[in-house]
Order: C-alpha cells, then structure tokens, then sequence
C-alpha cells in the first residue's frame, strides 16, 4: 500500500437525477453536498488508480464499488460489491472481486470473496524479530476463495459457516537469501481447504460508520489433510471483538481486539502465518515484516466527524506475532497515526479513507511507517 495513489477524476458513479440539473450541479450533489440522498437508491462509483513502488514499478487499473439495498434502508444494512484490477510495468497483476450482501431485515449475511494476485512479496523470515538486512524478494502467486453466510437466530446475534480455498505458488528472485538459507523453500506450492463454523453479536447502529453498539465474531476451522505434499492441515480460530461509544454528537470512540491463532499438524507453512500490519490494524508496520503461528493485537480510535463529508481520525494499537517464541510482554509492538475521511455516498456512510501510522524503530533500521489509502473504516 505505499506509495500508492488514487486518482478521483472519475465521474461515473454519479446517479440518475432529474434532467434539468447542470453536469456542474449533478457532481456538487453527489460529491459536496451536505444532504444525504434518502431515496435508498443503488449507487455506482468508479475510480482509476495508480502508483509506484520499487518492487512492482509504475502500476495502473481501476476499482468499482456498487452499493445498494436489498430491503427497506431503514431496517436493512446497506449491500456492497466491490471490484478492482491493477498491472504494472514489471507484469505484477492484483484482482480482487468481493460481494457483501444483507438480506430483507438483515435476517441473512453473506460475504464471497474471489482474488488473485501475482505479486513482488518482501520476505523478512518468520517471528517477532525479523530483520530488514534478511530481506529476501520472492514472487508470489496466489488464488484465494472464501466466504460464508450467517442467519439471524436473535436480535443481533447470528450464526453460520464458512469456507475456502487457497493456492500459493513462490518463485525465489535472489538466490542464496533467507528463503532456501532456512528451508522455506520447502513451501514453495501450497494448497489449504477448509471449512468451520462461527457466531457473531452485532449491536452496531451502522456496519460502515459506526458510532454506537458491540461486534464480536468468533470462529473455528478445520483444514483436513486434503492434498499430498507440504500442506497446511489442521486448526483454524479467530477472533475480532469491537465497541463504539459517542462521546459527543461528533466525537466517537472506538476499540478492537484480534486473536487469529493456527495450529498446524506438522510444519506450518510460512505463507498463512499471520502477518501484522496492514490498512486496518497495526497500520505502519509493512505487512509480512512480522510473522507467525499467533498473532494478537488491538487498538483504539478517535473519529471525529468534522462535517457529513469529512471527518478525522487519530489511532494507536499495540501487537505481537509469536509461536516460535512464546507471548513476551516486551515484544509487544506499539503503532500510531492519523487519518482523514471522505464520505461519498452519505446515506450509507461508505468513505474513502487516507491513512499514515507509524511502528517501533529497530536498532539499525529507519521507523516503520506507512501511508494507505482504502475504501471504508478501519474497524
């Protein structure tokens, strides 16, 4: 995500208004204006991208995001379906198709998720210590496809399964770094399937902005030892607890916690280890730097809503990747930063969001940051 920058020239997303309106006049509804459309209409929004980054050069694409309801807006959560596609001048492709969808009442939640990625990955070895002089360049392909679909056994509390697979391939660019030094390259293929059970509480007064209520959603999988080779087998648990409390009209706080633990029946291959850091949790540290069989993290926000188009943002978390070492109070890693929102569609709270955290600085090395621009809140 560094170094990457989105265009906002694109103006297809405007909606049907009525004829007599101006061009002028349709894009300041649709982009500044303080009023919300109340009309539960679908909206479509379609950006060009494009960026620089040392490992993948210049890249170009674009990404759509089309929301909509599938029942009345107000007792059903707002729908999304985003796509977005992007090559660049060292033939690295990133695809990435996600359908979120509510039903009537919100009686049924079902999210897909279908993408593809061949990619320059940055590989530091596994644990909490990595360093940046073992930076290995690898490239990676991967196929990934999951979801799972939940149904409402109470007010706010749900239950369902969940399913994937994936499919890693690894091509060495530098010969003679970490990755064959310590034998991951045993990993060079590898296939997981799985599948599991969850529950979800979920009180949130809104799933795109939220300013009030509680999130917490558990699970356990199993990959059952499917494939012959150096395939991941074994068990799979998560978890994500949230909570918002408005400390003014404007004002929100905000905090989460995350637990994502594998345990492998046999050697854990480095690829589905979790990895800290990304656009929406330990914002700042370069994602894959850290990881490892546990990982645990949390952090805290405080939005402010500035105007119904802009808002602010300042955060800070604490995390720790361990397995190969046990959970160490001073490997704890500290994050911080701050943000700012744009809300362009207003009725459902969807918002581009730019973000810059800052990590721990290790002896030797520069601090961890990162700048990241993504499409809707952190948590």
């Amino acid at each position: 995500m560094r170094y990457f920058i989105v265009l906002f020239v694109s103006l297809l997303s405007i909606s049907s208004y009525a004829q007599q309106k101006t061009l002028i006049e349709r894009l300041y509804d649709k982009f500044l204006s303080q009023q919300s459309d109340t009309s539960g209409k679908s909206s479509l929004l379609v950006l060009p991208s494009g960026g620089y980054a040392p490992e993948t050069g210049l890249s170009a694409g674009a990404q759509a995001i089309y929301s909509f309801y599938r029942g009345d807006r107000h007792s059903t959560n707002p729908s999304m379906i985003t796509a977005s596609a992007t090559y660049s001048t060292k033939k690295m492709v990133n695809g990435k198709l996600v359908a979120d969808v509510w039903s009537k009442h919100n009686d049924l939640h079902g999210n897909a998720e279908i993408r593809y990625r061949k990619y320059p990955l940055s590989f530091f070895g596994t644990g909490n210590n990595t360093r940046e002089a073992d930076l290995d360049r690898l490239t990676e392909n991967k196929f990934v496809f999951k979801g799972f679909i939940d149904k409402k056994l109470a007010p706010g509390f749900y239950g369902g399964i969940r399913a994937g697979f994936e499919n890693y391939e690894y091509t060495d660019q530098e010969s003679g770094g970490i990755f064959t030094q310590m034998l991951y390259d045993k990993f060079r293929t590898g296939k997981v399937i799985y599948a599991g059970l969850q529950q979800t509480i979920d009180t949130r007064n809104s799933i795109n902005y939220t300013t009030r209520g509680n999130y917490f959603n558990t699970s356990i999988s199993y990959a059952p030892r499917f494939f012959k080779g150096n395939h991941f087998s074994g068990a799979i648990l998560l978890a994500d607890y949230r909570n918002f409390l408005p400390a003014t009209d404007k004002i929100t706080i905000a905090f989460q916690a995350i637990s994502r633990h594998f345990f492998s029946q046999g050697s854990m291959p480095f690829y589905l280890m979790p990895e800290m850091g990304n656009d929406e949790i330990m914002r700042g540290y370069f994602q894959g730097r850290f990881r490892d069989k546990y990982y645990t993290a949390a952090q805290a926000e405080i939005k402010y809503r500035l105007t119904p188009r802009f808002g602010l943002v300042a955060f800070g978390g604490l995390g720790e990747v361990y397995g190969q070492r046990p959970f160490a109070v001073n490997g704890v890693k500290p994050n911080y930063g701050a943000g700012l929102r744009y809300f362009y569609d207003l009725e459902k709270n969807i918002s581009i969001r730019l973000d810059y955290g800052f990590g721990e600085k290790r002896a030797g090395e520069k601090r961890q940051r990162g700048f990241y621009i993504s499409l809707n809140e952190a948590f």
